[in-house]
């Protein structure tokens, strides 16, 4: 995995194992307190001591991480955390895309591949673009379920690379084998190539109806 944001990642080192987080990309939602909170103490200083924890258990933590604040990186020659078979796109009501999958994330000082899980802002107001930082909370952000889905037939099998791009002052533009539920489950897209709404102002979210080019989006 590569970032341009290296200065960012803190790294934790272990007997079987090292952790790595990136303050700018966690959204707290706690998952590695609630299942090995001897691991993950925000009581503690250091918060993250990983000691001779088994790597199969940082793995199965780690993976359930939504933002993907956290990796691990084995030294046991154990299992790594498995890439999902398919890609998949959750719009959470009133916050961020939940994205899971093969992914490269590319925009300004960011450049990851070989990720796995993200949260992408669609509120228009995260500081930490293209990911969430919690701020559709903030400002009261509200999303309207899509008339119309856009349903169309993917052309090749599940899985596969998804790339997302974050256009400068843009949407987000989607290219790979994919499939979009909304926060009820059901599918609202199925194809392999989507732009999806950043800037907050869209009529038809969660795709990009252009707004960002009237309501003065910013992300540089």
């Amino acid at each position: 995995m590569a970032y341009t944001l290296q200065d960012k990642d803190r790294h934790y080192i272990g007997k079987n194992a090292d952790v790595t987080y990136n303050v700018t990309r966690c959204i707290h939602a706690k998952e590695c307190i609630t299942r090995l909170s001897q691991v993950f103490d925000p009581d503690r200083w250091p918060w993250l001591q990983v000691g001779d924890t088994p790597g199969d258990s940082l793995v199965d933590v780690v993976s359930a991480c939504p933002s993907g604040a956290l990796h691990v990186r084995r030294k046991d020659g154990g299992d790594s955390e498995p890439v999902p078979a398919e890609n998949r796109i959750t719009v959470q009501k009133d916050g961020p895309l939940h994205v899971r999958g093969n992914l490269k994330i590319t925009a300004a000082e960011v450049n990851i591949a070989g990720e796995t899980r993200a949260m992408l802002c669609r509120c228009g107001a995260s500081v930490y673009k293209p990911f969430c930082d919690n701020s559709h909370n903030e400002i009261g952000f509200t999303d309207s379920v899509p008339s119309v889905p856009r349903l169309a037939n993917a052309t090749d099998a599940d899985g596969g690379v998804l790339h997302i791009i974050a256009l400068p002052n843009g949407s987000l533009s989607l290219s790979g084998s994919m499939s979009i539920v909304d926060a009820t489950g059901a599918e609202i897209f199925a194809g392999n190539h989507v732009l999806l709404c950043r800037c907050g102002g869209s009529s038809s979210m969660p795709f990009c109806d252009d707004t960002h080019q009237t309501n003065g989006f910013k992300t540089e």
